[in-house]
C-alpha cells in the first residue's frame, strides 16, 4: 500500500494512505424513529484491515448536523479508541444536566432520555489517515422523536344520520411531529382505508346511502414503531319506512287522485347569479273543486315556513306573491320570484343568501294541512372553487421516500377536493377531504410514477376545477456497460458508456471497485479512468457502478489479469527538505514487472500550469533536488520509472508543496505538502526528513493542541 508522510511544523505523524477496504458493514436505517424520552441508537459498525495505521488518530467521528456539521466526538487511538466528547462543539442538550451520549461496542452511538431537541441527522465518519474527507466513508441517519399524538377532536360512539343527507365527521390529533390521521372503515374480516390527512381528516359522505352504516375509525400516528391512537364510531343511517298497505274508500276527506306527477331533485345545485328551477308538476281531476282558492302553495323553510306566494283561484291560478312573509330578498330591488306553466318556482339571479329548503303544497278544499301533498329541495348556490394551494406542473422525488403533495381550495359552499390517478384508459380515485386533501406516498415507488389530478369542486352540475402534477420517481441508474483495456502489470484502463436506464435522472458520478479498493468521481469524460498500483500476474475483479440523485445502482462486473511483464509501477514520492528556493525528493524503487529499471524522469508542474521534464536520474540513491523555484508557489512533482517495456503511468503518486516565502524564521501558515489524493501533509521549512523521530518525541503535546484546534469532522 502506498504510503505519505503528514510532517507539522509543530510535530509529526506518521499517515499512511486510505486502504480502501474501510467501509461500513453495518448502518442505521435512513429514519430513526423515537418516542420522547426513550434511547436512540445508531448502530453502526465497520471493517477496517488495520484500525492503528489506516484510521486518523480521531477516528471514527460523530456528528450532529445542523447546517453545518457539530463534532460530538471521537474514537480516540491513545486511549485503545474509546469515545470521547469533543466538547467544543458537541451540542450542550447532550451534556447538561447529565451526559446523555455514548458509543456502544465499535461504532453505535447511543443518546438517552431523548428529547425533542434531539431531533434532527446524525452521522457517523470514518476518517482515514490521509485522502480528502469528503471521500471517507460517511454515513448518516435522521433522529425524528416524537411524542405520542392526542385528539383535540374525536368522533362520538354513535353517529346517527338520515339517508340521502350530507354528513362530515372530523377527527384532529395534535403531537410533536404533527401526526397523520386516517379514517378507515372496520369490515367483518378486513379494515378498508377511506382517507388521511395531516393533523387532521373529514369523514365525508355526500348524499349517505343506508348500506355506508358501519364502523369507522379514526387513527393518529407519528411513529411507525408505536402503537395507532384510536377513535371509533357506529355510523347509523335512517331511512324513510316501507310503503304500509291500506284500503281506500270515499269520504276520506280529499281525492287521492291528486298528487304531484313531477319533482326536483332532493338538492338543487345553481352557482351564484345563475337561474334556480324547481320542476314541480301535478294531476288533479278538477282543480276548481279540488283545491283551495290558494292553491298551490309556495314557500321557504328557514325554522319556520315563510310563505311566497299562490296560485289564485279568482285569476286563473296564476301566481301571487304573498308579500307579508315572501322573504325581501327575493323582491328587492327588484323582483326574482315567478312560477312557470303550473307549478315550477323560478328564481333568477340567484344569492348565496338564496340557499335554503324550498317547497311546494298542492293545498286540497277540506282535510288537515299536514296530510296534503307536499315536497321540498334544497337549493345549493355555489361560487366556483378557487385553488390556494396546487401542486407544481412536476413533482420530482426519489424512490423509497416519503412524499406528501398538499391541494387546498376556497369556495361556497366548501369545496371538496379530491385526488385522482390519470391512467391510460382510466381515472383512479385516491383521496378527497373538505378544503383539502394531501396526496401522501409512503415508501414511493418507481412504478408510481404518473400523472396525478386534483380536483376541486361544490356543484356537481359544473366543470371540475383541476390542477395536474406530473409525479417523477427517480431510483439508481441501471448497470453501465464497460470494457478493461490497455492491460499492463502495473495498471489498466476501465472505459464505459452510460447506463441504458438512468433511473430518471441524470448520471451524475461513478465508482470504481478493484481489490477493495474505491475509487469515487464526478461523471468526467471521457467516460475512462485509469486503475494505478495493481500487481503484475494477479487475477482481479473491478466492478462499475453509476450514480444519480437516488443513489448507487447496480454494479458490472469485469475480471481480467495483469501482465507478467511490462512498465514499472508508479515509484512514491516524499519531500524530505525544501526551502523557499528548492525541494529535495526522494523516492523508493517501484516494481519493475520483469525489466530492469534503467532510469527515472522527474516532473514539476506550476500550479495552474502544465507538466515539464525537469530531469532524470540512473542509480542510486533516489533522490533528486529541484531548483530555482519561485518563493510563495505551489508546486507539484511525479516521477516516472523506464524499463524496457516502457515508462510507468503519469499523474499517480504526485506530490504538492506550497513554498515558504521568507528564507528566515520558518511561517507554519505560507508552507505546505500536499499527496496526490489532496490530503495535508502539513506546514514545516528545512526540516531534515532523517530527524522526523527526534521532532516527534519533542513536540508531539504541541502537535495534539494543534490538532485540537484545527479538527475538522
Amino acid at each position: 500500500m502506498d504510503r505519505v508522510l503528514r510532517v507539522l511544523l509543530y510535530g509529526f505523524t506518521v499517515i499512511q494512505l486510505a486502504d480502501a477496504a474501510v467501509r461500513f458493514t453495518r448502518v442505521p436505517a435512513d429514519k430513526l424513529y423515537v418516542v420522547k424520552g426513550q434511547t436512540a441508537r445508531f448502530t453502526w459498525d465497520y471493517h477496517v484491515d488495520n484500525i492503528n495505521t489506516e484510521f486518523d488518530s480521531r477516528s471514527p467521528r460523530w456528528y450532529f448536523h445542523n447546517n453545518s456539521s457539530l463534532l460530538i466526538g471521537y474514537g480516540d487511538l491513545f486511549d485503545g479508541r474509546k469515545f470521547k466528547i469533543y466538547p467544543n462543539t458537541c451540542p450542550p442538550r447532550l451534556l447538561t444536566p447529565t451526559v446523555r451520549v455514548s458509543v456502544e461496542v465499535k461504532a453505535t452511538l447511543v443518546i438517552t432520555d431523548v428529547t425533542m431537541a434531539d431531533s434532527g441527522t446524525y452521522g457517523c465518519r470514518l476518517v482515514l489517515s490521509s485522502g480528502s474527507l469528503s471521500s471517507m466513508p460517511t454515513n448518516e441517519a435522521k433522529l425524528i422523536v416524537t411524542e405520542t399524538p392526542s385528539f383535540t377532536k374525536k368522533p362520538n360512539a354513535t353517529t346517527s344520520t338520515i339517508e340521502h343527507s350530507d354528513l362530515n365527521i372530523s377527527c384532529t390529533a395534535v403531537g410533536l411531529p404533527t401526526p397523520v390521521v386516517t379514517w378507515v372503515q372496520i369490515k367483518q374480516s378486513s379494515t378498508l382505508f377511506i382517507i388521511k390527512g395531516i393533523g387532521g381528516a373529514v369523514l365525508h359522505f355526500a348524499d349517505i346511502k343506508r348500506n355506508q352504516s358501519g364502523t369507522y375509525e379514526c387513527h393518529a400516528s407519528n411513529n411507525p414503531n408505536e402503537s395507532l391512537v384510536r377513535a371509533r364510531t357506529m355510523v347509523i343511517v335512517s331511512f324513510p319506512p316501507g310503503s304500509p298497505s291500506f284500503n281506500y274508500t270515499e269520504g276520506d276527506g280529499w281525492d287521492a287522485a291528486v298528487r304531484f306527477t313531477r319533482v326536483p331533485a332532493d338538492k338543487l345545485y345553481v352557482v351564484k347569479g345563475q337561474t334556480a328551477r324547481f320542476t314541480w308538476d301535478y294531476h288533479v281531476d278538477n282543480i276548481n273543486t279540488e283545491f283551495d282558492s290558494r292553491s298551490p302553495r309556495w314557500y321557504f323553510h328557514n325554522n319556520s315556513s315563510l310563505l311566497i306566494g299562490y296560485g289564485d283561484l279568482f285569476d286563473g291560478r296564476k301566481f301571487k306573491i304573498y308579500p307579508n312573509t315572501c322573504p325581501p330578498r327575493l323582491l328587492t330591488p327588484t323582483v326574482r320570484v315567478s312560477v312557470e306553466v303550473k307549478a315550477t318556482l323560478v328564481i333568477t339571479d340567484v344569492t348565496m343568501a338564496d340557499s335554503g329548503t324550498y317547497g311546494c303544497r298542492l293545498v286540497l278544499s277540506s282535510g288537515s294541512l299536514s296530510s296534503m301533498p307536499t315536497n321540498e329541495a334544497k337549493l345549493i348556490v355555489t361560487e366556483t372553487p378557487s385553488f390556494t394551494k396546487k401542486p407544481n406542473a412536476t413533482t420530482s422525488t426519489i424512490e423509497h421516500s416519503d412524499l406528501n403533495i398538499s391541494c387546498t381550495a376556497v369556495g361556497l359552499p366548501t369545496p371538496v377536493v379530491t385526488w385522482v390517478q390519470i391512467k391510460q384508459s382510466s381515472t383512479l380515485f385516491i383521496i378527497k377531504g373538505i378544503g383539502g386533501a394531501v396526496l401522501h406516498f409512503a415508501d414511493i415507488k418507481r412504478n408510481q410514477s404518473g400523472t396525478y389530478e386534483c380536483h376541486a369542486s361544490n356543484n356537481p352540475n359544473e366543470s371540475l376545477v383541476r390542477a395536474r402534477t406530473m409525479v417523477i420517481v427517480s431510483f439508481p441508474p441501471g448497470s453501465p456497460s464497460f470494457n478493461v483495456t490497455d492491460i499492463e502489470a502495473s495498471s489498466a484502463v476501465v472505459r464505459w458508456a452510460e447506463p441504458v436506464d438512468n433511473g430518471g435522472s441524470k448520471v451524475t458520478g461513478y465508482k470504481v471497485e478493484i481489490d477493495s479498493k474505491t475509487y469515487n468521481f464526478s461523471s468526467w469524460k471521457p467516460n475512462h479512468f485509469v486503475i494505478p498500483g495493481l500487481t503484475k500476474n494477479k487475477v482481479y475483479v473491478v466492478k462499475l457502478f453509476a450514480r444519480n440523485v437516488a443513489g448507487y445502482g447496480n454494479a458490472s462486473s469485469k475480471t481480467f489479469t495483469t501482465k507478467k511483464e511490462g512498465p514499472p509501477g508508479s515509484p512514491v514520492l516524499k519531500i524530505v527538505k525544501f526551502s523557499n528556493t528548492t525541494v529535495t525528493l526522494m523516492w523508493s524503487k517501484p516494481e519493475e514487472n520483469g525489466g530492469e529499471i534503467e532510469y527515472y524522469t522527474i516532473y514539476k508542474k506550476l500550479s495552474g500550469a502544465e507538466w515539464s521534464q525537469i530531469g532524470t536520474l540512473s542509480g542510486e540513491p533516489l533522490t533528486y533536488t529541484v531548483k530555482d523555484l519561485l518563493p510563495g508557489k505551489t508546486y507539484s512533482f511525479h516521477v516516472t520509472a523506464k524499463n524496457k517495456d516502457g515508462s510507468s503511468l503519469m499523474g499517480v503518486n504526485v506530490i504538492t508543496v506550497t513554498l515558504p516565502v521568507e528564507t528566515t524564521t520558518p511561517n507554519p501558515a505560507t508552507s505546505a505538502i500536499t499527496s496526490s489524493r489532496g490530503s495535508r501533509i502539513g506546514p514545516f521549512n528545512d526540516f531534515d526528513y532523517s530527524t522526523k523521530v527526534g521532532v516527534l518525541a519533542a513536540f508531539l503535546a504541541l502537535s495534539v493542541q494543534l490538532m485540537e484546534n484545527r479538527m475538522e469532522i
